[in-house]
């Protein structure tokens, strides 16, 4: 019997957050638990439910994480950018 709760594993921000958008290092993180909550999701254990929503939420965490260091180190760098031609560095 499968697990009748579906858990959000976050793959895809995951794979946004360390590709596209943001922070490659810690996006990676966030990818390697929403695959583990994915294999997790397909076992029939109580067990293995529990860990899927675990694996999910480490992976939403490490994500959201990505997202705002990307978002930081974004900003600096456009201020950077910016005051370095109006200084005329």
């Amino acid at each position: 019997m499968k697990n009748s709760k579906i858990t959000k594993s976050w793959l895809l921000q995951s794979v946004l957050a360390s590709l596209a958008f943001f922070y490659f290092p810690v996006g990676v993180i966030g990818v390697v638990y929403a695959i583990k909550s994915i294999i997790k999701m397909g076992g029939s254990g109580e067990n293995d439910a529990e860990e899927a929503e675990m694996a999910a939420r480490k992976a939403k965490k490490w994500t959201i994480i990505a997202f705002g260091v990307g978002a930081v180190l974004l900003v600096v760098l456009y201020l950077r950018i910016i005051l370095s031609k109006h200084l005329g560095c």
